[in-house]
């Protein structure tokens, strides 16, 4: 018998993505939480290179949040 689960978005990670969100916007970044947790490594390591005006301090959120989104998914992937 087949099994599903289904998972919703806890009330922890919605509000993280909401002070990601605002903190792309107060250090000027011009991506969202979802261009940069959701686009293949590939895609992702474009946008930075597109983005060749970006301060150390700004690349820095970027991959911070790049990481928070992956661990997230790696904990879902564990839970099934």
């Amino acid at each position: 018998m087949s099994h599903m689960m289904i998972r919703r978005t806890s009330t922890r990670s919605t509000y993280q993505g909401q002070q990601d969100e605002e903190t792309l916007r107060q250090f000027n970044i011009p991506l969202t939480v979802n261009d940069i947790t959701q686009s293949s490594t590939e895609e992702y390591n474009r946008q930075l290179a597109r983005l060749t005006y970006l301060t150390p301090e700004q690349v820095n959120i970027i991959k911070d949040i790049r990481r928070r989104g992956k661990n997230k998914v790696i904990r879902f992937i564990m839970i099934e």
